[in-house]
């Protein structure tokens, strides 16, 4: 009886070890990188392959999963709002070059980004005298926003994400390295920023057909305003004009659809036939800079 009583603590005893030394194994993982698990591994590895890679450097595991989880959805996408891919929706035209050369293909390139963009972000935010940027949770939604840098109403959506991200990491991949605390301020990347439009300010426009109304795509390199107006025979004399003014705001890079609507002139050219052909002028006005316009022949179909 004792010998069996013996038995059962140390096969206890056993387990007990057993389950510390996973949670060692578990938390070592968290000290140090780990190789990326594919472009089609769960949610969860990938975040457990972002969130070590992240603590070795010292900020929060938390932080690029909770820009993933907004700019990608945690998926290395190779398509997205103009020319941004990637897990952070990294632009091409700005990033895929230098240090960051061939991003899009190398998941792990793209991790250092965000974390080398992250410190630079707490540096800058150190700087200016907010010197205990980044210590409060609560705040991290603004660190990623510092990185990823969304139009200023886009903000909050990664502070969103924290606990969802929490969930995917575990909590021993969770906040600071316990043993560090949070990095010391680095100096600021000499890097362009997110947000800075390429070195041209062209725009691609295409037209196409949606529930019977006609809608002029347009795709911008930035922020900004996007018009379109007849541009012929008279645009700004309303009996003149067949199809209405439009305009739209363009939050960041990306497209931006405009709705084409007939005007009472209009509407009664297209009584008389299926569609009619009308030149428009579009204009893209960047955030802070010169208007660009170009003209564009547009087939306005009869409504169903």
């Amino acid at each position: 009886m004792i010998d069996l009583r013996r038995a059962l603590l140390a096969l206890s005893l056993a387990a007990i070890g057993a389950g510390a030394s996973a949670q060692a194994a578990s938390a070592d993982d968290c000290r140090t990188p780990v190789a990326y698990p594919g472009d089609a591994a769960p949610s969860e590895a990938i975040a457990r392959w972002m969130a070590p890679g992240a603590r070795a450097r010292g900020i929060p595991g938390e932080l690029p999963v909770m820009g993933a989880l907004v700019e990608s959805d945690l998926h290395n996408l190779n398509y997205g709002d103009a020319d941004a891919v990637g897990y952070f929706a990294m632009r091409l035209a700005i990033w895929n070059t230098g240090p960051y050369a061939g991003f899009p293909d190398n998941p792990d390139l793209q991790l250092t980004w965000f974390i080398d963009q992250a410190l630079s972000a707490r540096a800058r935010r150190v700087a200016a005298g907010d010197a205990g940027f980044g210590l409060d949770p609560s705040t991290w939604g603004e660190w990623v926003a510092d990185v990823e840098q969304p139009a200023s109403q886009f903000r909050y959506r990664y502070q969103l994400r924290l606990e969802q991200a929490r969930g995917l990491i575990g909590p021993d991949c969770a906040g600071f390295p316990q043993a560090e605390g949070p990095p010391p301020p680095t100096p600021p990347a000499t890097l362009p920023p997110l947000t800075e439009p390429p070195p041209s300010n062209d725009f691609s426009v295409r037209t196409g057909h949606a529930g019977g109304a006609t809608v002029i795509v347009v795709v911008v390199p930035g922020p900004g305003t996007v018009t379109a107006r007849q541009a012929s025979p008279r645009p700004r004399a309303a009996a003149g004009a067949l199809v209405k003014p439009a305009r739209a705001v363009a939050a960041r890079a990306g497209r931006v659809r405009l709705r084409i609507r007939p005007t009472r002139a209009g509407r009664r050219a297209l009584r008389r036939k299926r569609s009619i052909a009308v030149r428009m002028k579009l204009t893209y006005t960047p955030t802070g800079g010169a208007a660009h316009s170009t003209f564009k022949r547009v087939r306005v179909k009869r409504g169903r």
